[in-house]
């Protein structure tokens, strides 16, 4: 058993001579240099790409939606010769949630109530 301790302290005070000499590594001096110019070429390639299909896109986006506007006020009627104008609406309106002034039925409402 001491034996084995005794392997084990060599074999640490080994290794930890040999961490003693490691010696930092030198990196290439224009590895920094070639990872910015790699960089900025990549950014320059996206913008150009980016670019040219994004216009695109809106393009079909603003189309695809007019198409759907365009059916929804046909399917609702909207282009139709038989709609309503917007007085009579108005006056269907007043009428419904009694609005309209009528002067016999404040009258009669009045005299009830005395």
């Amino acid at each position: 058993m001491k034996n084995k301790k005794i392997n084990i302290d060599q074999e640490v005070k080994k290794t930890m001579e040999s961490i003693d000499q490691i010696q930092r590594v030198e990196g290439n001096p224009f590895l920094y240099t070639r990872l910015q110019e790699k960089l900025r070429q990549d950014a320059e390639g996206d913008v150009i790409t980016t670019r040219t299909r994004f216009p695109i896109w809106q393009f079909a986006l603003v189309v695809g939606l007019l198409f759907i506007n365009g059916f929804a006020l046909m399917q609702s009627g909207y282009f139709d010769e038989t709609t309503e104008t917007a007085t009579t609406s108005i006056d269907e309106f007043a009428e419904e949630y009694a609005l309209i002034v009528n002067e016999a039925e404040d009258l009669e409402y009045l005299s009830f109530n005395d």
